[in-house]
């Protein structure tokens, strides 16, 4: 995948979302100074927790998105299920290699014979003796047909957990990175929503000061300070998201939820803002190459066809049987004479229940070519819609960084026109709620954008922590 930055690339979230004007405080201006001051607002770590939160968020910690991405690797419990069970599947091989080596036996008897025996040509006889017999075996019995084709499958099944593995591996760092994102823009939202507590009580000051001055309106100090209250209500409720954001990201990484995690990384640079060249249709043929779950289902499909080679070999192989034993014997210790035995046989055992494996087993390959059919059906949907989304969230952050540079200057204007009196301020209320709507929008549109991308190359293959962050 060929990025492509020329249109796409973004400047800094704090400079490209900022709040680019604020009224400044009655009590840093002259006596009678009704003027504004430009100051941009950067997306800079929360100073600290809301006074509601302070039993609970008491510890800061921050958090880059590298960081984040390299913690659920190694600390995710959903990752750590996923390579325990690729330990399970090699182990699982390394059995089956070893039915190929010959059992060791080794044995010691004593024994004491009395009484009456008959003779091999029919004379009875009165016995009475002791033997001794130590002896060692080696034997080997195996069918060799479905030995080897049941290593075959147990091979397969090796190599199909670890892209097991790593489809959960990517999953969980795809998860992790959107809820980072998800915690990026809640702080973000927290800001904006600190500045327009500050703007309302700037504009309520303003107001006050013309009230006093007889030249104000009563009407427009009322709506200063109900505009106060609402933005005072929207911050409580942004930093209540924050703190929900944390906790959900903390879950993910298994780190103690009563942290409060607070991003390094703001949106614009935890990823790097670019779109692929290619077309969907090519992007579809990477992802069914490189996808761990269309590896996975394509070794299970292979491991079913190798376990109805070995059930044929059951029924229809022979199995071969040797063994070679060495010893001594005698009737008692002192006087021990060596004896060695071996011998080779080789069987068939056809069974009914040998016969209906082999169905049982060609029904569980037509099972698993379904589930591989299914696997690359839903990939290509995956990355038609994880395109989709990306172009219609680049599309919707063109749109918004538009709509805030209107905001900016229709503020700047009302606030040309409330300075020389030919105004409300309630013209100045509805623009700075107008601009604190479209930063807003473009926060959740930068958001959409960085979660998309990720998506996208999520899609197409494994993935690391370096490959959806940035240093």
């Amino acid at each position: 995948m060929t990025p492509r930055c020329d249109a796409l690339a973004m400047p800094m979230i704090g400079a490209s979302i900022a709040l680019l004007v604020s009224i400044a405080p009655a009590a840093a201006q002259p006596s009678g100074s009704l003027g504004f001051q430009t100051t941009p607002t950067q997306f800079r770590a929360l100073d600290q927790p809301p006074v509601w939160l302070m039993g609970l968020a008491a510890r800061d910690r921050p958090i880059s998105l590298r960081e984040a991405l390299s913690l659920a690797e190694r600390q995710n419990l959903e990752g750590r299920r996923a390579a325990a069970r690729t330990g399970i599947a090699q182990q699982q091989l390394r059995e089956s290699r070893f039915a190929w080596i010959p059992a060791l036996a080794g044995s010691v008897g004593f024994g004491q014979t009395t009484g009456r025996v008959q003779g091999s040509f029919g004379d009875l006889s009165d016995v009475a003796f002791s033997s001794v017999a130590p002896f060692s075996r080696v034997a080997f019995g195996l069918n060799p047909a479905s030995t080897w084709f049941e290593n075959a499958a147990a091979s397969h099944r090796a190599v199909g957990a670890e892209a097991d593995e790593q489809g959960v591996r990517r999953l969980v760092l795809v998860r992790v990175s959107e809820l980072y994102h998800a915690l990026a823009r809640e702080q973000a939202t927290v800001i904006v929503a600190r500045d327009a507590v500050q703007n309302a009580q700037d504009l309520g000051r303003i107001t006050d000061v013309l009230l006093r001055q007889g030249v104000g309106r009563g009407d427009d100090a009322e709506r200063a300070r109900t505009e106060l209250a609402s933005t005072e209500q929207r911050l409580i409720e942004a930093e209540r998201r924050r703190q929900l954001a944390s906790i959900d990201l903390a879950a993910a990484l298994d780190l103690d939820p009563l942290q409060t995690l607070v991003p390094a990384d703001d949106l614009a640079t935890s990823v790097a803002m670019m779109q692929p060249e290619e077309a969907p249709a090519a992007l579809v043929g990477q992802a069914l190459g490189a996808r761990p779950e269309i590896i996975a289902a394509r070794q299970q499909l292979e491991a079913r066809r190798r376990d109805r080679s070995a059930a044929v070999g059951r029924v229809a192989g022979p199995t071969v049987e040797a063994f070679y034993q060495e010893g001594l014997t005698g009737d008692r210790v002192g006087d021990l004479a060596p004896l060695r035995r071996s011998g080779v046989a080789v069987t068939w055992n056809i069974s009914a229940s040998g016969v209906q494996r082999v169905h049982t087993t060609a029904q569980l390959i037509e099972e698993a070519s379904l589930a591989l059919a299914q696997a690359e059906q839903s990939v290509r949907v995956d990355v038609a819609g994880a395109w989709t989304n990306l172009q219609a969230a680049l599309a919707r952050l063109d749109r918004a960084r538009q709509a805030r540079r209107s905001a900016d200057a229709t503020l700047r204007i009302s606030q040309v026109r409330f300075r020389n009196g030919t105004s409300l301020a309630l013209e100045v209320l509805q623009a700075q709620q107008a601009l604190e709507s479209v930063r807003l929008a473009e926060v959740a549109a930068f958001t959409d954008v960085a979660q998309a991308q990720v998506r996208l190359r999520a899609e197409l293959g494994p993935v690391s922590p370096a490959d959806l962050s940035r240093p």
